[in-house]
């Protein structure tokens, strides 16, 4: 039996440490561990118990798609929950104290889990535009908490603060979390578990016996919450079954994705395809759309337990914050470049702009010009304007905005599936991915000269896998025709959301294209003398596909003048359906001076 629980003792305080990677999400399994965990620690006269999760996650709820595999089976779907129900009587009915090391977001059940104990230490992340967050979800995927599970967040909070945060569904950031009461401290994520156990100690400096007898008495009511006649866990079971619950539950695992790395729309109120709440929201008057991390989106889990880090990340960098309806903040990723990467800034504006089509239409084309050069250090704000939706058509605007200055803007329209006449270019004639070696990794040697933050980029490796027909030597690039084949996808297998991978596909986009231009002319983007930036950008969408799919990307430049070239692609399936059309025009501008080009943002 894999051991779901790591149990590291600090004197006569046992820390129980849950173990279930990537989320630490609770199944049956683990409920259980947990349950003989705390038993045997009581049992062997342990004095306090401290439960911590995993670094950025304390742990992201109930296992969905372990429940939803018992299908119609209710006596394994009762089985479940009765195991996790279990292991929160046991954790409020412990005879010793326990302390909750909050490590990172504590959704749905985590947030049940930590509303036994006695005491919640939180962590505070790193980044500040991107805080943990606490909370009961469940109606965002059409559940009920049920009576006893509402009184241990009421006991905490207060009535009026809990009834707003159980009916909106929203997660609070820790800074507020402690505000209201619902944590009792933050600290750094390193720190957690070790005050947890010194706040422990210091309880147990008390006198033992009027300790626990006191705390017996103050904790009554969280034991009477938790009687069966106020779970009603038959009745919370036939609700799970109900139309509007299973199609939101299917919903959220079908977009989901590989570790639930995109997040479900079904039952989220005032939700979108790929959107977080506000940072700032508070606890009264919550308009929250639901989520801080798209992962934990109500009782989240993974459909596979080894994510692959850098396809996670990408899924993240594509989920945006929510500010208000129709203006949403994204954060920035480097990936070696100078500036914001392109592509970043085409898969944000697009999942923005999808985020306000909520009619069943997918966008058909996006138009977008490149005016300002972006930080990668800074987050940056996307206002979208619902310009039109007609009878079948919907039109977005999507302006970028970074330090106040407009850096970027598109349209993107959107249309309903309708049949009609087809045709399309054939695909080139070229190897299968499969018959093309994987392309190798810069020689030591090599890599060396190059900037630091390219070494980092290029050694770690990126979320889409390329393999080129004819491979180019981007370091001492020969010149040769404006013609480029290129094999990518990505690296792992992600959900079923069409709207996830057209954003996946925009981003991946603007890898490639505009350095077809520059093979006549023997340079790069890694030539120190060279600037290259994209000045516009448009995008096709001509028929459905997967990003995590072989998808052929061939390229041609018809022309370069004026320190300016254009580039355009066709996306193909393996099987040779045209999927995508793209065009780009950009900047490729030779500085003699080389401090002058790493000086100079490329856009002035």
């Amino acid at each position: 039996m894999t051991t779901l629980i790591e149990v590291i003792n600090h004197g006569p305080i046992r820390e129980l440490r849950l173990a279930r990677p990537p989320v630490n999400a609770l199944d049956t399994e683990l409920c259980r561990q947990l349950i003989h965990a705390i038993e045997l620690a009581m049992a062997e006269d342990a004095h306090g118990i401290v439960l911590s999760g995993s670094e950025r996650i304390f742990t992201g709820g109930m296992d969905v798609p372990h429940l939803l595999s018992h299908g119609d089976d209710k006596h394994k779907l009762l089985d479940t929950w009765n195991a996790f129900f279990g292991a929160v009587r046991t954790l409020a009915e412990s005879r010793i104290p326990v302390v909750a090391a909050i490590t990172g977001h504590a959704p749905a059940g985590g947030c049940v889990l930590a509303l036994c104990c006695d005491y919640r230490v939180m962590a505070r992340s790193a980044d500040p535009a991107r805080p943990y967050a606490i909370g009961l979800n469940e109606v965002q995927v059409g559940l009920i908490a049920p009576e006893g599970i509402q009184r241990l967040l009421r006991r905490a909070v207060g009535a009026h603060r809990s009834s707003v945060l159980l009916a909106t569904g929203a997660l609070v950031p820790a800074e507020q979390a402690l505000q209201i009461g619902l944590v009792d401290e933050l600290v750094d994520g390193e720190l957690v578990a070790a005050r947890a156990v010194a706040w422990l100690q210091d309880l147990l400096k008390q006198p033992r016996q009027p300790m626990l007898l006191t705390r017996a008495i103050a904790r009554a009511e969280l034991h009477d919450a938790l009687h069966p006649d106020l779970i009603q866990l038959d009745r919370f079971v036939e609700a799970w079954f109900a139309p509007d619950a299973q199609n939101a539950l299917q919903a959220l695992v079908a977009r989901l994705g590989n570790a639930g790395r995109w997040p479900a729309t079904a039952g989220i109120p005032g939700g979108s395809r790929g959107c977080r709440p506000a940072a700032g929201t508070t606890a009264d008057g919550l308009a929250g759309t639901g989520i801080i991390e798209p992962s934990f989106i109500a009782v989240a889990a993974p459909l596979n337990d080894t994510p692959e880090p850098v396809v996670s990340e990408l899924i993240d960098l594509l989920t945006l914050e929510r500010l208000e309806d129709n203006l949403f903040r994204g954060q920035s990723r480097d990936i070696g470049t100078k500036y914001v990467f392109g592509g970043q800034v085409l898969g944000q504006a697009l999942a923005a702009a999808q985020a306000t089509v909520d009619n069943g239409r997918h966008v058909h084309s996006l138009h977008a010009y490149f005016l300002r050069a972006g930080n990668i250090d800074h987050p940056i704000v996307y206002d979208v304007d619902r310009t039109r939706d007609g009878g079948s058509f919907s039109v977005r605007r999507v302006t970028a905005i970074q330090h106040g200055k407009v850096i970027f803007f598109c349209a993107a329209s959107f249309q309903q599936a309708e049949s009609g006449a087809e045709h399309q270019h054939k695909m080139p004639e070229v190897p299968q991915p499969e018959d093309i070696e994987p392309n190798r990794p810069l020689p030591a040697e090599v890599l060396e000269r190059l900037p630091i933050k390219v070494q980092r980029w290029l050694s770690r490796g990126g979320p889409f896998e390329f393999r080129h027909v004819y491979p180019r030597d981007e370091l001492n690039p020969p010149k040769r025709p404006p013609y480029h084949q290129v094999w990518l996808r990505l690296s792992e297998r992600v959900g079923d959301a069409p709207e996830l991978h057209q954003a996946l596909l925009a981003y991946a986009s603007d890898f490639h294209l505009l350095g077809t231009a520059t093979f006549p002319h023997g340079i790069s983007y890694y030539h120190p003398h060279v600037q290259m930036a994209s000045l516009d950008h448009a995008i096709w969408f001509h028929r459905p596909f997967r990003a995590d799919d072989w998808l052929l990307y061939s390229l041609d430049s018809p022309s370069a003048q004026d320190s300016r070239g254009l580039a355009r692609g066709q996306f193909f399936t393996r099987d040779g359906v045209l999927v995508a059309s793209t065009a780009q025009e950009g900047l490729i501008r030779v500085v003699p001076d080389q401090a002058a080009a790493a000086a100079v943002p490329a856009k002035d």
